[in-house]
């Protein structure tokens, strides 16, 4: 319209082939677990987990995914680590982003107490400007044990209970004959000073003598943080039935710790040393110094005499 009206001519008209060249880029797709949970761990360990990270993304040209752990929060750490220049590609996954668990002190830290990291990543290729990814934040949780600590307790009765290094000592000190009996009773406490602990469990053994020992129970379990095992050994120095002179029993508790991520501690044995002296009456009563000496003495002639039956 609005021409001659002549008709066209083909051979003045030029005909050619225009080539045009693109790229589309699939953005790519990150998939994260959505919580890391570091189990039970101890006061002082260093402990670190990974954040998996996978491209889920699919099609002929897909951008990879990089970026890092930008912030964490509650008491746990950014552990560092990169997904690298090249990224996450297609169908592939990394472990490369790591957090960690703070174990300064013992503490529970699920539920309301529990941290997040957030991840600052990117849809990367060659060609065009990074694009950010939205991701969830990924839950972190976890326990902080003290180790169990296995402490002889009196429960009630005669005595008090002192201890140096592995060996406690439960002195009745010196009584006259006949004049009654003085009785103890003993458990276990799992002594921490507040929570949470590993589980404490133990087996006792009587192993010098029996002159006023009564085992109530060999072996216990599941002690939790400051909790007692229940009376374990009823002691009776009985000066109306036992002979003049010094009485003593040694018992030992081979005790350790557990919980409920499959640690299980290495066996430690304490000693429990409960001696008393009977005397006849009239007869002079030792200083408590002298006591102590021929107590020490006593015992190191029975290790002496163990030693040699060996």
């Amino acid at each position: 319209a609005g021409t001659t009206g002549a008709a066209d001519i083909a051979a003045q008209t030029p005909t050619g082939t225009v080539t045009v060249n693109g790229k589309v880029y699939q953005t790519a797709v990150a998939s994260l677990a959505s919580s890391v949970n570091f189990g039970t761990v101890h006061v002082g360990d260093t402990v670190t987990k990974s954040i998996n990270v996978a491209n889920i993304a699919s099609g002929a040209l897909v951008d990879s995914i990089v970026g890092s752990v930008s912030s964490v929060t509650g008491a746990f750490t950014n552990g560092g680590g990169s997904l690298g220049v090249a990224g996450v590609a297609s169908g592939a996954n990394s472990n490369a982003l790591t957090v960690g668990i703070k174990t300064n002190v013992a503490g529970v830290f699920t539920g309301a107490t529990a941290g997040s990291a957030i991840l600052a990543l990117l849809s990367h290729d060659a060609d065009l400007t990074d694009a950010s990814l939205v991701t969830t934040p990924v839950s972190l949780t976890g326990t902080v044990n003290k180790y169990a600590n296995a402490d002889f307790h009196k429960v009630s009765g005669t005595g008090a209970i002192t201890r140096s290094g592995n060996i406690f000592t439960l002195d009745y000190g010196t009584v006259f004959q006949n004049s009654g009996a003085l009785t103890t009773r003993i458990d276990v406490q799992n002594l921490v000073g507040g929570g949470p602990a590993d589980l404490l469990s133990g087996i006792l053994n009587v192993t010098d003598g029996d002159d006023f020992t009564s085992l109530l129970l060999s072996a216990f379990g599941g002690v939790g943080a400051d909790a007692f095992s229940g009376d374990l050994l009823s002691l009776a120095l009985n000066s109306n039935a036992l002979a003049l002179g010094v009485h003593s029993d040694d018992i030992n508790l081979t005790w350790s710790g557990s919980n409920a991520s499959g640690y299980l501690g290495p066996n430690s044995t304490y000693t429990l040393h409960v001696v008393g002296n009977i005397i006849a009456r009239g007869a002079n009563v030792p200083e408590p110094g002298t006591l102590l000496l021929m107590t020490i003495a006593l015992a190191g002639f029975g290790a002496s005499r163990r030693r040699k039956t060996a």
